[in-house]
């Protein structure tokens, strides 16, 4: 649980900070005629020769987007577009991504999509205009799947079902309180919301990294799969982790089921050689083969 929470929340480090990454600042403009500073904002200065700045005194000006991507007189609805292409992009990737954790692995979707959601992550943070932004919303949306269903299906898979409700809350909480992260982030630290994104990327990267070098393959998922010999070896390297020092040895009931069909429709096809002394004909019998 402690690799897969940093790769859950370094999403959530984004998202639950748009509202900051997108407030507009308090603008001060000069008055052509009698060169008078006042209060005004991109309504006013938009389309004009107005001169205007940025009034970095104002505990709402902060370095983010409208900064970054000059967002001041852009039409509401390109703005509007970012957080819609994150959603886009998740709506998409659902559609496809859960089935491909089922056909290859939860372990090998999940790192794949938290590299993708990093590198996504970093793109945005260092993006020079709205454009190319709004592009890596939309495939930071498709990885998002993979860190949020995917990452949290992988993560229970290794749990109890007895404690499942329980480590599912806890690492909702940690996602929430990234909200209240963002906050404290930006009234008390700093205002410029470039570094809590490279936090966010950072959680990422360590999740990726445990992913890879420590966690093992889903011993749920192996077992749906029937492979007993990769799930023998998963279950004695999480014992090895809990302090058993004897490996696993132990027989499924479904690998039983499984070597018996087997036997079963080996001998159906007329591999006799394999059944030993029993009589084929017997084994061709319609109550024999399943």
């Amino acid at each position: 649980m402690l690799i897969m929470i940093p790769g859950f929340i370094s999403g959530s480090f984004l998202i639950y900070s748009m509202s900051y990454i997108q407030l507009f600042p308090d603008y001060i403009c000069t008055s052509p005629a009698t060169h008078d500073e006042y209060h005004c904002m991109p309504v006013d200065f938009c389309s004009t020769d107005i001169p205007h700045r940025i009034n970095w005194a104002n505990e709402t000006s902060i370095h983010n987007w409208v900064e970054q991507l000059d967002l001041a007189c852009k039409p509401k609805t390109q703005i509007g577009l970012i957080g819609s292409m994150q959603f886009a992009g998740w709506g998409i990737s659902a559609a496809f991504l859960p089935r491909t954790a089922d056909l290859y692995g939860r372990r090998r979707v999940y790192i794949l999509s938290m590299t993708g959601l990093s590198i996504f992550l970093l793109c945005i943070m260092l993006s020079p205009n709205l454009i190319f932004t709004l592009v890596m919303m939309f495939l930071f949306g498709t990885m998002s799947v993979g860190r949020a269903a995917i990452g949290f299906l992988f993560m229970q898979e290794f749990i109890p079902v007895s404690n499942q409700a329980m480590t599912g809350t806890i690492v909702l909480c940690f996602d929430t309180f990234t909200g209240v992260l963002s906050t404290v982030y930006f009234y008390y630290i700093s205002s410029d919301c470039r570094w809590i994104q490279l936090f966010g990327i950072l959680c990422g990267v360590v999740s990726i990294l445990g992913a890879f070098f420590i966690l093992p393959e889903s011993p749920k998922y192996l077992h749906c799969q029937k492979r007993w010999t990769e799930l023998r070896k998963v279950l004695s390297y999480m014992g090895k982790l809990n302090g058993k020092r004897e490996p696993f040895t132990g027989t499924f009931d479904r690998e039983g089921q499984t070597r018996r069909f087997n036997y079963i429709n080996d001998a159906s096809r007329g591999a006799v050689s394999t059944i030993g002394n029993v009589d084929p004909d017997l084994l061709k019998t319609p109550k024999l083969v399943v």
